[in-house]
């Protein structure tokens, strides 16, 4: 009988890491642009967006957050059809903050797959094709992480949106 609890607590305790929306900071790919404003305002930041000049079917966004008790962070996001498709978040944090923030994703979405190469290391959580990544390098003696959020669904749905047609250069043929 106690192997059988014990199975079932690993199933449970499985099944709540693959089930949980993937986010960090209040921050959820796929969430609409005004889930993610409300997100800014809470973390006390703010953001400026734009049509992108390449492509677009994107917004381009730029901004900061300043949660309290963790390092401010620079925003830099991506829209499609007024939906967060990509949102990278940068900052330097200490080791022990970095530490707090891996072991709060992997109580949350579980354990993640892990690389490292050439002092870069990534942490990478996947679910319903969204993903968080975790990058942290050595800079100068300085830790700089980047916290990468990408909603894999609206990606992916970008060839059924319609785009300028790209001209023989691969970059988007100027208007006529």
């Amino acid at each position: 009988m106690a192997a059988s609890v014990a199975a079932t607590i690993v199933w449970c305790t499985a099944t709540a890491h693959a089930q949980a929306p993937l986010g960090f900071l209040g921050f959820t790919p796929g969430s609409t642009r005004s889930a993610t404003e409300s997100v800014l305002s809470r973390q006390q930041g703010s953001w400026h967006c734009a049509g992108s000049t390449v492509d677009p079917r994107f917004t381009e966004c730029r901004g900061r957050i300043a949660p309290s008790g963790v390092p401010s962070f620079q925003l830099t996001g991506s829209l499609v059809r007024d939906s967060l498709a990509i949102l990278l978040l940068a900052t330097e944090a200490s080791d022990a903050v970095l530490r707090g923030w891996l072991e709060e994703l992997a109580g949350t979405y579980g354990p993640a797959a892990v690389r490292g190469e050439h002092g870069i290391t990534t942490r990478q959580w996947v679910r319903a094709r969204r993903m968080i990544r975790v990058t942290s390098r050595r800079q100068g003696g300085r830790q700089m992480v980047s916290v990468s959020l990408v909603d894999g669904v609206l990606l992916d749905a970008l060839d059924a949106i319609s785009s300028p047609p790209a001209s023989s250069s691969g970059r988007a043929s100027p208007p006529s």
